[in-house]
């Protein structure tokens, strides 16, 4: 994702998601350079957390519970836009 802008081509950047098995998240990719996390919700919502730091996803990597550990860690924490998942 270094070197194009998460909000400017959200579309693109669907195709650089990493999938993972959870009931509430279906795929995230992470900007280190723009300290972006965008998630997309098995509900279709696209999401992009800005200033999150690669400690806090590398927790969310590891974390048994992605959901659990999102609601802990990142959502409410973290400015946010949702974007239109097209």
């Amino acid at each position: 994702m270094a070197g194009t802008s998460t909000l400017a081509a959200p579309a693109r950047q669907l195709t650089r998601l990493t999938s993972m098995p959870s009931s509430v998240i279906r795929r995230y990719s992470y900007d280190p350079g723009r300290r972006e996390l965008l998630i997309e919700f098995t509900t279709s919502r696209l999401y992009v957390y800005f200033d999150v730091p690669e400690s806090e996803v590398a927790r969310f990597r590891a974390a048994t519970s992605k959901g659990r550990c999102f609601n802990l860690y990142i959502r409410d924490r973290y400015r946010f836009r949702e974007l239109e998942n097209s």
